[in-house]
């Protein structure tokens, strides 16, 4: 029987959870997909998909020569912001984990790619 409370997996005659303590109902808990969803993965996913296209739109050099492009600076801070989310949303018990490992690779891409440009002054 999984836990209201914390989501742990009981054995099924247990009363009370092993985790938090909390008296466990006989009320069947289905695993459905608004239990099972990952809020902080999906932020985390959706901020790295930001930083992706915004290192994208830097790139872009008539949008750089008329001043339109984003700062590299906001490209970084996106990048950070998913990496933190994504990171929080992997780190999360009985939660799916696919927008966080997909966020967790494209903020950690986009972060080595800036940085890397940056030092190498090709950006």
């Amino acid at each position: 029987m999984i836990c209201q409370k914390c989501n742990f997996q009981n054995e099924e005659a247990a009363k009370f959870c092993k985790n938090c303590g909390i008296e466990l109902t006989n009320v069947n808990v289905d695993k459905s997909k608004k239990a099972m969803r990952n809020g902080f993965g999906i932020t985390g996913f959706v901020i790295s998909l930001i930083s992706a296209c915004a290192f994208g739109a830097s790139l872009d050099k008539v949008a750089v020569a008329e001043g339109d492009a984003p700062p590299l600076i906001a490209v970084i801070g996106f990048a950070v912001l998913g990496l933190v989310f994504s990171y929080i949303g992997f780190s999360q018990k009985n939660k799916t984990k696919w927008q966080a490992i997909t966020g967790l690779s494209i903020s950690g891409t986009v972060l080595f790619i800036t940085i890397i440009g940056l030092c190498f002054n090709l950006l």
